[in-house]
Formats: C-alpha cells, structure tokens, sequence
C-alpha cells in the first residue's frame, strides 16, 4: 500500500506541477481587433540577450495569438480575404509594431516565430511521464501478482512485452491529447491550427514511444524486483 500511496501522490504533484504555468499565461490586452496593446515601460530590447529574447518571443506569440483571433471574428462577417490571408496580414502587422516599439529589425523579431520555450515544454511534458511511469508501475505491480515469474518465466516476460506495447500505445494516444490540451490552456484558446504541431510531443512521437516503453520497463523492473526480495524475506 505504501506503494501504491507513494505513486498517487506523485501523479497529483504531477498534475498540479502541470497545471501551474497557466497561471502566469498573458490574458491582459487580448482582441479581435488586431491592436497591439499599449506596453507600459517598453524599452529597446536586445535579442542576443537572454531576457530580451524571452520577451521578444512571449510578444511574438502573443501576436500570433491576436491574429488568430481576428481571424475567428472576421470568418463571422463577409470579408473578400481568406481566413489565412486575414490572419497573415495582421499578424505582420503585429510584428511590424513590435518592431517599432522595441527597436529591433523586423528580419531578427520574425525570427522568434514559432520558437518555443524549453521550460514550457519541460512543464507539460515531465508532469505526463511521471503519471505514465506511475500508472506503469501499477500495472507491473499487477502482472507480477496475476503472472509470477516463479510459476513462468516465459509466460511472465510474454505477457510483459504485450502490455509493454499496448501501454505504450496508449501512453503515446493519451500523452499527445494530453499536451494539446495543456497547450491550449496555456495559450488560452481551442484553437491550435498548426501551432498543435509545435509542441515536442507531437514533433517526435516515435522518440516519446521509446520513452513510454523505457518507462514501462524500468517500472516492471523494480515492481519484480521488489515483489522477489519480498517472498526472499
């Protein structure tokens, strides 16, 4: 039970861990409109510098964000430009003003399109591995109790690989929802588009498989391990 206790409270701290970057999103100053809030203190910035450049990209994002919602507010109404041409113009519109209010070239603010950072991803990702190990932890508990390696080793490591794969599987289905959905909060939107691409979940799934059944089989490893030095006790 201490286990099973322990490995509970890991995946609530995992889950409040991954809930916690929300609250420092950017929600002041969102429209439809395609306005730049006005910046309080904005200042000359310097990309090569690591604050500058954070700031450059959270304003980058945020542009894009704004875009994307005047995108949805003029699909509403008649408008003889495509969605994606609604949005491209007043997204560049956008990083021409940020441009001018941080005195930074255009070519080197475009730069920050698309970048992310690795704290976020850091944050939604390593909350998911750790409810994935732990979930694989009880069910390596449970294939040790239903499959004894003492009864059959063979029939142990048989139905270890099937579970292996099958909870891979399904780790790999549920940690992809898993981080659009954060991604969606965080951004604070349900509309992704192509920014759902983005995150490293979904830009290297054959790698985070790998990693589900790394995870499965080191949580097989030491529930056996632990359930032999019991009956060796």
């Amino acid at each position: 039970m201490k286990i099973e206790a322990t490995l509970s409270f890991l995946t609530a701290l995992g889950l409040l861990i991954s809930l916690a970057f929300t609250g420092c999103v950017r929600r002041q100053g969102r429209n439809a409109e395609c306005i730049w809030p006005e910046e309080p203190g904005a200042r000359a910035l310097d990309p090569s510098r690591a604050g500058d450049a954070r700031h450059l990209r959270d304003d980058v994002e945020f542009a894009e964000e704004l875009a994307f919602e005047h995108m949805d507010a003029r699909r509403r109404s008649r408008s003889g430009q495509s969605p994606s041409e609604v949005m491209n113009t007043c997204r560049n519109l956008l990083l021409k003003q940020i441009s001018m209010s941080h005195n930074v070239p255009p070519k080197e603010v475009v730069q920050f399109f698309g970048r992310r950072s690795l704290a976020i991803d850091v944050a939604i990702t390593a909350p998911f591995l750790l409810f994935y190990g732990s979930m694989a932890a009880l069910l390596a508990g449970w294939l040790r109790r239903r499959y004894p390696p003492e009864d059959s080793v063979t029939a142990t490591l048989a139905m270890a690989l099937l579970c292996s794969l099958a909870f891979g599987i399904a780790g790999l289905l549920l940690g992809e929802f898993w981080t659009g959905t954060a991604e969606s909060i965080r951004v604070g939107t349900g509309h992704l588009s192509y920014r759902a691409d983005r995150p490293p979940w979904a830009r290297h799934r054959i790698g985070f498989f790998a990693v589900c059944l790394t995870l499965f089989w080191i949580a097989a490893a030491v529930r056996f391990r632990l359930g032999k030095r019991r009956l060796t006790t």
